[in-house]
Order: C-alpha cells, then sequence, then structure tokens
C-alpha cells in the first residue's frame, strides 16, 4: 500500500486563468495531503467549479483564510458521491468515498477564519450541511445570485468566533440561516457577531424562517438597505441587549427591539413606490 505524502505548500493563490477547470485531482485513498495548506485565494476562474474535491478538503486543517471571486464556482466542497479513479495501477474503476470522510469533512473548515465569496452567481451553497466554522470571524458574500440561504442552523451553532458577517446584493437569498430538518426549536447564539450588514438582498424574508431562538450578545451594529420583502427579522426568540439603533439608508431607526424595527421599516418601505434595486458595477 502506497504510503502519504505531505505537502508543504502553505498559500495558493490562483488568478485569472479563464479555461482552468480542477485544482486538484481526486484523491480517494488520501495520498496527497495538504494539512499545511492555510491560505486560498481564487480569482477569475469562470470555468472552475469546485474549489475542494471531498478527498482533498477533509484534510485541511490549517486552512483559515478562502477568498473566491469572479468564478464559476457552483461548490466550495465537492458532494461525496462515486468518483472514477484508478487504483493500484488497475484499470479505471469507480469508487464510493469511504464513509469515514463525511465525518472528516464535517472538519474541514474547521479552521477557517475568514471567508470571503464575491461574483460567483453559479455558487450554490457554501458548505456541507453538517459543518462547522468554529473559528470564522468574517463572513462576506457579495454578488451570489445562486445562494438561497447561507447556512443551516446546526452549522450556525458553530458560529460561536464570527464578528462580523455581511451579505450584498445577492438576489436569490431568502434566509440566512435555513432549518437543517431538524423540527426541533434551537437556542442558536451568536456570541461574538458585532455587525450585521445586508444590502440589495431583494428576496430575503427573514435571518431565519424556522422558530429557532437567537441571541446576540455582542450585537452593536445593524445596517439595512434594499431588503423590500424582510418583514420581521426572526420569527422565534431573540435577544439582542446591547442593539439600540438599526441604520437603514443612512439614517438610524428603532422601536425597541430588532423585530418591532424592521417590522417598522418594512411597514414605510410598503408604503413608497415599488423598489428598485441599484446595480453593483465590476470594475476590471
Amino acid at each position: 500500500m502506497k504510503e502519504s505524502v505531505a505537502i508543504q505548500l502553505r498559500t495558493l493563490e490562483i488568478h485569472g486563468l479563464p479555461k482552468l477547470k480542477h485544482v486538484w485531482n481526486e484523491d480517494p485513498l488520501g495520498l496527497v495531503l495538504f494539512d499545511n495548506l492555510s491560505s486560498v485565494d481564487v480569482w477569475d476562474c469562470p470555468d472552475l467549479k469546485i474549489i475542494f474535491p471531498a478527498s482533498i478538503a477533509k484534510n485541511l486543517l490549517q486552512l483559515k483564510t478562502l477568498v473566491i471571486v469572479c468564478s464559476g464556482v457552483e461548490e466550495i466542497v465537492q458532494n461525496l458521491n462515486w468518483v472514477e479513479t484508478n487504483m493500484e495501477n488497475q484499470p479505471m474503476v469507480k469508487v464510493l468515498q469511504p464513509h469515514f470522510s463525511f465525518r472528516k469533512l464535517d472538519q474541514a473548515l474547521r479552521s477557517l477564519e475568514e471567508f470571503c465569496v464575491w461574483y460567483c452567481d453559479s455558487l450554490i451553497t457554501l458548505a456541507p450541511s453538517s459543518a462547522s466554522f468554529q473559528n470564522l470571524t468574517t463572513l462576506e458574500m457579495w454578488i451570489c445570485n445562486g445562494l438561497v440561504s447561507l447556512v443551516t442552523s446546526s452549522t450556525a451553532k458553530s458560529l460561536v468566533q464570527l464578528t462580523r458577517m455581511k451579505m450584498i446584493s445577492c438576489r436569490g437569498l431568502k434566509e440566512i440561516v435555513a432549518n437543517d430538518g431538524n423540527e426541533r426549536k434551537e437556542d442558536i447564539i451568536f456570541s461574538k457577531l458585532g455587525k450585521l450588514e445586508r444590502f440589495s438582498l431583494p428576496s430575503l424574508v427573514s435571518f431565519c424562517s424556522a422558530d429557532h431562538s437567537f441571541k446576540f450578545p455582542s450585537l452593536t451594529e445593524v445596517i439595512v438597505s434594499g431588503c423590500p420583502k424582510m418583514q420581521v427579522f426572526s420569527k422565534g426568540v431573540l435577544s439582542t441587549p446591547r442593539l439600540l439603533v438599526v441604520r437603514h439608508d443612512g439614517q438610524e431607526c428603532w422601536n425597541g427591539n430588532l423585530n418591532d424595527t424592521v417590522q417598522q421599516l418594512f411597514a414605510e418601505l410598503d408604503s413608497q413606490p415599488p423598489y428598485r434595486s441599484f446595480q453593483m458595477v465590476r470594475f476590471s
């Protein structure tokens, strides 16, 4: 049996490769390890559909920064499924990714601290539904129109270090936290989230449509603009003890609590002429 090879690469930058389709080949046997990789930066690769095959992602335990801009990415981490591979110089066969990969894959992004995705309209999911981002501090999504939600409720519970969340011009985004199929009410605490920004999200209905309880003990700044369908922040119990103002279109608003303030803003918007979202201009 072949031994695994550890690659010492720490930083990977891929810029301006319009015909690039794959960064890595599948490695279902785990023979090549990128366990020292801490930063991945991908720009302007329109034919690149997947950043990490599952077989590579499960060993990225040191990855701290992931930036993806102007690419055709549909998935950050490839779903586990049947893949073709050449095993021990035998004819090409199809094998199923080992079951243990599911558990390792859930841990693959745990070291990530900064996660930014810009101009990736084909992206439909950020990570596996049970992924954990326990070290993530910054999450930014700009013009990712294929996203309907950002994370599942189980993933949201892992965001204990998140300090800033920013979403801009993601036209398909309906909610930030999606229910993961569990009907049980959850208590979700964003312990360190201090700033929440949402701009030009014409489909956004709420932060979460499920009846979960959300606590934001550190939240002091909420900025909202261009969210005409957002009638309520969250349906469940909501706690924001330090929040005293919501900034909307350059003005400060407050009506006692976050839900009532959002409802007031929606009522005011509903009485105004139809909303027209602004166009984001890309400069080359």
